[in-house]
């Protein structure tokens, strides 16, 4: 039993605990401390898992992937940012994609938290959904542009590389006519340049998006003028909800080796 001593009874202030019950409480907040101890050591995977889930299969890479609901920025310095555990590549490899696809998932995936690491105020599983909504899993993209970015108005601040793409024929109401209007988008020098000029396109144009940047929902909700065609943020929300993007998103935790 704990032996109490002069500046532990002293703290105590004058209260009316007896001396016994004094020592039953530090006897029991010693027994709570080691049982919480044993509970986390013995219980960590289990923890992570979503509720009503089956316990994850061991990761033989080493690397712990952080929690889906939980998006932190990693470092720039971090060795795991452009590689993935075995979980998130087995997650990938089971999509049905084409191997091409599954290379752009993946690159993107690795793009999206280098954005996080710089301090980026972007949703990853939304940009990741983004990216292979508007390029169709990375195989249409001319000039790199991945996000169907337009060159936008003079005050756009856009210096870049133009380029030109006439919309699909739509029916003049008025005339009868079939029409089509030429598109003019952005054109980069790689896929990295697109993905920065994605999140300062969020960080200029969607403020809602970017200042709930960790909400999905809000996300999206905040992209509502990003794209003319209907159903554009369904099609976003959908695929969200099939694909993990969040777990996969994730760099994984190097653990600790003392």
């Amino acid at each position: 039993m704990h032996e109490i001593t002069s500046a532990e009874k002293a703290s105590l202030g004058g209260s009316a605990l007896t001396e016994e019950a004094i020592k039953v409480g530090f006897d029991n907040a010693i027994d709570l401390k080691d049982s919480l101890e044993h509970v986390f050591d013995s219980s960590s995977a289990d923890a992570q898992a979503e509720p009503g889930s089956a316990r994850p299969e061991p990761n033989t890479t080493g690397a712990e992937v952080a929690h889906p609901n939980q998006i932190e920025r990693p470092s720039l310095d971090s060795p795991w940012l452009d590689r993935l555990s075995d979980e998130q590549a087995n997650i990938i490899e089971a999509l049905d994609l084409t191997q091409e696809q599954k290379h752009f998932l993946t690159a993107a995936i690795f793009q999206t938290r280098r954005l996080l690491a710089e301090g980026w105020d972007i949703n990853p599983s939304v940009t990741i959904a983004q990216a292979e909504l508007e390029s169709g899993y990375g195989t249409n993209a001319p000039g790199n542009n991945y996000f169907g970015v337009k060159v936008g108005t003079k005050t756009s601040g856009w210096h870049g590389g133009k380029q030109i793409f006439p919309k699909a024929a739509e029916l003049d109401q008025k005339t009868g006519q079939l029409k089509t209007e030429a598109g003019v988008f952005r054109r980069y020098p790689s896929l990295e340049a697109s993905f920065t000029d994605y999140a300062d396109l969020i960080k200029l144009h969607y403020h809602h998006s970017a200042a709930n940047w960790q909400n999905a929902e809000e996300y999206i909700r905040g992209l509502g003028a990003y794209a003319t065609g209907k159903g554009y943020q369904e099609e976003l929300r959908k695929m969200i909800r099939e694909i993990p993007y969040a777990k996969l998103a994730a760099v994984p935790k190097i653990p600790f080796v003392p």
